[in-house]
């Protein structure tokens, strides 16, 4: 294991081509560990109506606040998507399991997102409209099973 602080640094391949897109700004990952949960649209719809039931609309908008998919880029967890959830299917029959998402909504650092919405990340990447997309793969099946899919608001 490498020291979790230092920064490493991927070289960069040498591309030539005729008309390249405006190169994405040097960025790093600042890891941290959360909780995470299934997106709302991941369970039972009946979970949902039996909390607003027991305690109240305001307490279910806590609830589905608090526990449900973290946002922004990750690494496990569960995705966080924007719209209906998919998850793909291998040619081997299995379900991909998610292993990765890159989010448009990462705040730049230093930015209460909730005060400033607009101020995006320094990766500098808008997927579609504040968008995430998603990596899948079928560990039985390895690495060349990984599968991306996007959505957006």
């Amino acid at each position: 294991f490498r020291d979790a602080g230092a920064i490493s640094t991927i070289p960069k391949p040498f591309l030539q081509f005729s008309n390249p897109e405006h190169e994405v700004p040097a960025c790093y990952l600042k890891p941290t560990v959360t909780e995470d949960f299934p997106n709302y649209d991941d369970c039972d719809e009946d979970i949902y109506g039996s909390i607003e039931d027991k305690f109240g609309k305001e307490l279910l908008e806590l609830f589905e606040d608090n526990y449900s998919a973290v946002p922004n880029t990750k690494l496990g967890g569960y995705p966080s998507f924007t719209q209906s959830p998919f998850y793909p299917t291998c040619s081997c029959g299995k379900e991909k399991e998610f292993f990765f998402q890159l989010s448009s909504e990462d705040p730049e650092d230093g930015v209460v997102k909730a005060v400033e919405p607009y101020k995006w990340s320094a990766h500098g990447i808008m997927i579609g409209d504040v968008g995430n997309i998603y990596y899948y793969v079928c560990k039985p099946c390895g690495q060349h099973s990984i599968e991306s899919y996007w959505d957006c608001f």
